[in-house]
């Protein structure tokens, strides 16, 4: 395969990650599937009736089906570090990474996040969460862990107001009520505990 002479050794690393080929080194970002859309509306604005979406997976299963056993995924990235080290300071290392660049955007309406888990026709089950962690057994330092400036810690509100995950009545004390544990947070300050109450 022939490449442009200033950029040979960079596209001949990503044909070789196409390949599946081990990279021993290479300068820059290396992408072994890459698919791009760009938006640029004839006079400056569009309105998009549906979605813009340069990858997706979808996985279905068929009404009527069942399924007892297995792994589902719609989509999956997978980070495999096994008898690794890792030392790349305050760089990242992920198994799925989201990044939203906005400099000098205007954001007045709408959800914008790095992050959106959106459900779509869900029942009600104790089995279905919006977002799941496991560590697989062992002690890991936080099951959320943030490094941002933000108004708030959780932004909650509930879809419709029921009342049963969040109150926010004037004058509802929950203090005169039987202590019932705590759950242990980190701060800057150090480990923390948030009373809780029973219900």
């Amino acid at each position: 395969m022939s490449y442009p002479t200033e950029d040979a050794a960079f596209y001949s690393a990503v044909d070789a990650a196409r390949l599946g080929n081990i990279i021993a080194a290479a300068a820059g970002t290396l992408y072994a599937n890459q698919t791009k859309l760009t938006v640029e509306p004839t006079g400056g604005t569009v309105a998009i009736t549906g979605a813009l979406v340069p990858v997706r997976g979808l996985l279905t299963v068929k009404p009527g089906d069942s399924v007892t056993a297995g792994f589902l995924y719609g989509t999956q990235g997978k980070l495999i570090l096994d008898g690794a080290t890792i030392a790349v300071g305050s760089n990242h290392v992920a198994g799925l990474y989201g990044q939203v660049s906005a400099a000098a955007a205007v954001l007045t309406s709408g959800h914008v996040a790095g992050l959106i888990v959106s459900g779509q026709n869900l029942p009600g089950s104790a089995n279905l969460d919006m977002i799941y962690c496991e560590s697989g057994g062992v002690p890991i330092n936080s099951c959320l862990k943030t490094i941002v400036d933000a108004n708030y810690v959780f932004d909650i509100e509930e879809q419709n107001n029921t009342g049963t995950m969040v109150n926010s009545t004037n004058g509802v004390d929950i203090s005169g009520g039987a202590k019932q544990g705590w759950v242990r947070i980190h701060t800057k300050d150090g480990a923390r505990k948030l009373q809780l109450y029973a219900d």
